[in-house]
């Protein structure tokens, strides 16, 4: 029997070209690329990135160029999360396949637990599959940051182990998810001599499956774990506080017991893109990505340094290598085609977007054209091809004055040698009002020869969206042109699908015009609104004038136009909040950082920075793609930071409003002066403009 199953292309030749070293981030990515093509390779997978990749990341340049050269590049999506334009380079390469992450696992084992006192049944996920027999009986010790009333234990550090009064030998250990690895806790647990350890999620749900656990991919550190690691479901479940109720007794005196019983957890994400894998479209210039989806949650896969040994990782880092598996099978089928636009079409032409289902199911911005099929991806004679280098139509994204309507064409080719016939529809469509029209509702494409089928998508402006919804405010139009064979014989029975894709924005036109300007010794005057060429009503909010800056050259979406605050009762408080608009439009805000300088009481010292920044990149070491509102005190007999909101920061605007409550900082005077700096923030490609205020009036 295999410990390790043989993947999905097992006599391919692997080569490994090392970018990394044992920590931090890499600027060799490119080299690493060009050597593997002078060196032959036939499919490049990169399992890296970095967030908000566009087209001219210097990675997903080069990634396209050797695609034009004929080698076959594969690339992880990324792993920050759902929020749009966050999917991350090489990936974002016009000629690579960007893959997104789904949950391939049906069902988990699990353990009942029977708590003794007080009296209450969980059912917990056995996330190591590790043996246990049933009836075993575990005193519970909850690790908690003091005793016996402290908050429960991230269980991060051998001396939270240590540290439990009474030791932790023979127990079952509960600790609480968050900052340090998920696994890192079971082998601490089980250094400390704990019987099993038990892991309340922070988010709704099960943690992560994990499989066998044989290192902490903190350190690097290999043990193999072989106590039950439970995953015990978070809020708004209440299994966490249950088990946890089991301890509260000053320790050391006993406290309650569990008794495990063997069952089954039916997986409730089963399908579903995993909740991590990133999201598109492409930053910049909104052109679809992620490609294709494949298997990414807990796949059991090599353990690096271990002679034959396996762990369970979760991520687009194991998602891509099993559609570079699928780019070798696909390449030695067809050897004879000569273009890696065809074996890439041949991928994701048949991915399939009803493989894609549970709590988050398919969505073409999320996960391209669905799950990766090797087989059919094999089998088939015919590929579509949309734009250049893709199977795409990639509309973009489009500010619009006027109904949209633009016509692109499909390209269907036939390497084969019968002719194939296909009935063609619309499938799959999302996202705002549109419609297509098809230029044929069938074709027959003769053997080794090339049709074309002609799209056209309209989209009428006064449905389009305006920028003023909840979240990201984001809006696209999204589905699928579907190609299926007429008969069983045509294509081999291979159904064939290509995406089209548009990001609109209507414009509302809204104009202002005051008769004079506003002075302090003159404070009030009219303005006059108008809408004379809107398509859709828009709404004025007016800011008192703080900052103004000249336009620089270029696109950068952090060349700051003009800043100014307004100030609300907030219940008992008061809401101060900062515009900031920019000249040029970002696809999210959250690519750039905002900082405000206050100087409160005018000795020409800042005393508080509001700033406006990706909120996973300051709470969690990670871009999530939400901007949220800081505020930093500057004062070192005073410091610390507050963060009460997320910023109101549409995507593809160039606007964002950050709000903050003047009880977080120090905006009670009257008169306070701001000064504001503000930078891109995407790794690799930082740029920074600085300009001074005049004084801001602050009334709270």
């Amino acid at each position: 029997a295999f410990t390790i199953g043989p993947g999905v292309a097992p006599k391919a030749d692997l080569y490994a070209y090392r970018v990394f070293g044992c920590t931090g981030s890499t600027n060799v990515t490119v080299d690493a690329i060009n050597m593997a093509f002078n060196d032959g390779m036939d499919v490049i997978n990169m399992s890296l990135g970095s967030p908000f990749g566009t087209a001219n990341d210097a990675s997903a340049v080069a990634s396209t160029n050797v695609a034009k050269a004929g080698m076959i590049v594969v690339s992880s999506a990324g792993n920050s999360g759902p929020n749009q334009y966050i999917t991350g380079s090489p990936a974002s390469g016009t000629g690579t396949i960007s893959i997104a992450a789904n949950d391939a696992h049906a069902s988990f084992p699990g353990a009942t637990m029977v708590i003794s006192s007080p009296a209450n049944t969980i059912t917990a996920q056995n996330s190591n599959g590790a043996t246990f027999t049933n009836g075993t009986s575990l005193t519970v010790a909850v690790l908690r940051t003091s005793y016996p009333n402290g908050t429960i234990s991230l269980g991060c550090s051998d001396a939270d182990y240590t540290n439990y009064p009474g030791g932790v030998s023979g127990k079952l250990v509960v600790t609480l998810r968050g900052t340090c690895s998920r696994v890192g806790r079971a082998i601490r647990a089980q250094q400390a001599g704990a019987a099993a350890a038990a892991m309340i999620n922070n988010a709704a749900g099960y943690p992560p499956f994990e499989g066998q656990i044989t290192s902490d991919p903190d350190t690097g550190f290999q043990f193999t774990v072989t106590i039950p690691f439970f995953g015990i479901r978070g809020a708004p479940a209440t299994d966490g506080s249950k088990l946890a109720s089991a301890d509260t007794a000053n320790p050391p005196t006993p406290g309650g017991t569990v008794t495990l019983t063997n069952t089954t957890i039916a997986n409730p994400t089963f399908s579903s893109f995993a909740s991590f894998t990133s999201g598109g479209p492409r930053n910049g210039d909104s052109w679809l990505k992620p490609d294709v989806t494949a298997p990414g949650v807990s796949v059991f896969s090599t353990l690096m340094g271990s002679g034959n040994q396996a762990t369970a990782l979760s991520g687009t880092s194991m998602s891509s290598p099993h559609v570079a598996g699928v780019a070798a099978l696909v390449k030695q089928a067809h050897p004879t085609w000569n273009q890696v636009q065809e074996w890439k079409a041949a991928i994701v032409n048949t991915g399939s977007p009803s493989a894609i289902g549970g709590i988050t199911p398919y969505r073409t911005s999320r996960g391209g054209t669905g799950l990766v099929q090797p087989i059919p991806a094999v089998n088939t004679n015919v590929i579509a091809l949309g734009d250049t280098a893709t199977s795409t139509l990639n509309f973009g994204f489009s500010e619009l004055k006027a109904d949209f309507s633009q016509t692109k064409a499909i390209k269907l080719r036939n390497k084969g040698a019968s002719p194939a016939t296909f009935n063609i529809a619309q499938t799959n469509a999302a996202g705002r009002p549109h419609s297509i029209v098809l230029g044929s509702s069938s074709v027959t494409i003769p053997a080794g020869t090339e049709v074309t089928v002609n799209v056209t998508l309209n989209v009428p402006v006064a449905t389009a969206g305006d920028s003023n919804g909840s979240g990201l405010s984001f809006r696209e139009v999204a589905g699928l042109i579907t190609f299926t064979p007429a008969t069983p014989s045509d294509n081999n029975n291979v159904k064939l699908r290509v995406p089209y894709y548009l990001v609109p924005r209507a414009l509302s036109g809204v104009n202002a015009t005051m008769p004079k300007s506003v002075t302090t010794a003159s404070p009030s005057t009219n303005v006059t609104l108008s809408n004379p060429s809107g398509p859709i009503s828009g709404n004025a909010d007016f800011y008192a004038w703080g900052l103004n800056n000249s336009k620089k050259p270029g696109a950068n979406s952090a060349n700051v136009r003009g800043i100014g605050v307004q100030s609300f009762p907030f219940g008992g408080d008061q809401l101060l909040v900062f515009a900031v608009n920019a000249w040029n439009r970002s696809s999210n805000a959250a690519t750039n950082e905002f900082d405000i300088y206050v100087d409160v009481d005018g000795d020409g010292i800042d005393d508080y920075i509001v700033v406006g920044v990706d909120f996973g990149a300051v709470t969690a070491g990670s871009f999530n793609g939400r901007m949220a509102a800081f505020v930093f005190s500057t004062n070192p007999s005073n410091p610390g930071a507050t963060v009460n909101f997320f910023a109101t920061a549409p995507t593809d605007s160039s606007t964002v409003l950050l709000p903050i409550l003047a009880s977080g900082s120090p905006t009670r005077r009257s008169a306070s002066t701001c000064s504001a700096t503000s930078s891109t923030q995407s790794p690799g490609r930082r740029s920074t403009t600085h300009t001074r205020a005049r004084s801001v009036r602050v009334t709270s």
